[in-house]
């Protein structure tokens, strides 16, 4: 008769092992998750920063617009810095379009844009984000 070794615990070899194959599935699991999870937060901080940079910008604009009665040509005229910028970068066209380019990482946002205008009616005017390559899920709830 063939018997089966017994631990001390009084499991088989063959349990021990679907045990720790179970241990290893659920913290896999666990770290994929806490990784998604992560990556979420880095492409809303990104976001968030690109946000409160532009809102800034458009601040700007419309404070330049007013004593000037013109569209800034370049960043330099409204005394605003792109070299402070992390992780994107931003381009002023003809005073009145703002290009965001982000960089390559995270990789969800690499390379895509996101386009801030000025849209007028009458002697009025407000900024609209509708633009660009920027995936709709990632957009700023204004711009979507």
């Amino acid at each position: 008769m063939i018997t089966k070794p017994i631990n001390q615990y009084g499991l088989t070899a063959f349990s021990s092992l679907v045990g720790m194959l179970l241990t290893v599935v659920s913290l896999s699991l666990l770290s994929y998750m806490g990784l998604k999870a992560y990556k979420e937060n880095l492409i809303d901080a990104r976001i968030s920063s690109v946000q409160t940079e532009v809102a800034a910008i458009e601040q700007r604009i419309d404070d330049y617009w007013n004593r000037t009665g013109s569209y800034p040509i370049s960043f330099e005229d409204i005394h605003y810095d792109t070299n402070k910028l992390s992780g994107y970068s931003l381009k002023l066209d003809n005073g009145n379009v703002i290009t965001v380019k982000f960089g390559n990482d995270p990789v969800e946002l690499k390379n895509r844009t996101l386009i801030f205008k000025i849209i007028t009616s009458g002697y009025s005017f407000h900024w609209e984000c509708t633009e660009g390559t920027l995936q709709l899920k990632y957009r700023p709830k204004p711009c979507q």
